[in-house]
């Protein structure tokens, strides 16, 4: 497992990667702010931690009482949760829509055991959902081994992770991807 502040830098630099989140700021701040992110996962000179309080007050705030990890695994799926509902409604008619469902499928990290490793690319089995997906490797992190399991969001592969945290988040998780298989059996 990494550095945590490698690890938030990952998960935000991913996120404004998606096209999804970010879409507050100007085109401009968001592509400097990813910069950034990815300067300090390969080189840990500057933590961007003005511009991560500035941009992401409730992540921080989350952050600052559970710790990054906790947020990251576990806190980030009710965000998810709220934001769709906000937006769309209720979550379980929400994730009907095959374009909500997508979001509801990326937005939350998930965990995979790496099955291929191919430079800066990995695939790897989704654990809770038994898809296979590519996720690519950001310069700065640690290239996993075929057998470790890893954490992704949206395309990027965030870290390695220990069996610990793979058993917190497979109970924590259960019920909302749940409603997501349920979700993918109608679409298919």
């Amino acid at each position: 497992m990494i550095d945590e502040k490698k690890l938030l830098c990952a998960f935000i630099y991913s996120a404004y990667d998606s096209g999804y989140c970010g879409l507050m700021l100007e085109r401009e701040k968001r592509e400097e702010h990813k910069r950034l992110y990815m300067s300090y996962i390969r080189d840990k000179k500057y933590y961007p931690k003005k511009e991560i309080e500035e941009t992401q007050e409730k992540i921080m705030s989350s952050v600052n009482l559970n710790g990054t990890r906790d947020y990251i695994y576990f806190g980030h799926f009710d965000v998810v949760k709220s934001r769709i509902e906000e937006q769309v409604g209720s979550f379980d008619e929400a994730i009907k829509s095959p374009i909500i469902l997508n979001t509801a499928l990326n937005c939350p990290t998930n965990l995979y055991k790496v099955i291929e490793v191919n430079g800066h690319e990995i695939m790897g089995g989704n654990i809770v959902l038994f898809d296979v997906r590519s996720l690519r490797v950001l310069d700065g992190l640690e290239i996993p081994k075929v057998g470790d399991m890893v954490s992704g969001h949206w395309g990027y592969l965030l870290e390695v992770v220990d069996l610990d945290l793979v058993n917190r988040y497979l109970k924590f998780s259960r019920d909302y991807f749940d409603k997501i298989k349920r979700s993918l059996r109608k679409v298919k």
